[in-house]
């Protein structure tokens, strides 16, 4: 999967995509995401949304960064995420990403 070829149409371009993340966006999802193994039950979700706020589906902040139970086929589950951080800054996401990895560098 690659977020450029799911979202044509994004109008942000991701400088970089954190270390360790592997792109897991899907065109039926509502922004490209990426995805970290955390431990062995749960990833961390990384979701880029739209810069122009009218295209957000829920007109929230344009990066989150959430743990999520992993589920059978190894990849996060939607069933109640924990919210690290809902931000308009990319510096803030990465910084906290980086953060939450710092013990397992």
């Amino acid at each position: 999967m690659n977020y450029k070829k799911e979202f044509p149409y994004f109008d942000f371009d991701i400088p970089s995509i954190p270390n360790g993340f592997i792109d897991a966006s899907w065109h039926n999802d509502v922004s490209p995401k990426f995805e970290r193994k955390y431990n062995e039950t749960h990833t961390v979700a990384f979701w880029v949304d739209f810069l122009d706020e009218s295209r957000r589906e829920c007109g929230g902040k344009q990066f989150t960064v959430l743990i999520q139970l992993t589920d059978d086929d190894g990849v996060g589950s939607y069933i109640e995420p924990e919210y690290v951080i809902e931000t308009d800054s990319w510096d803030e996401a990465i910084n906290k990403i980086n953060e939450l990895f710092k013990d397992s560098k």
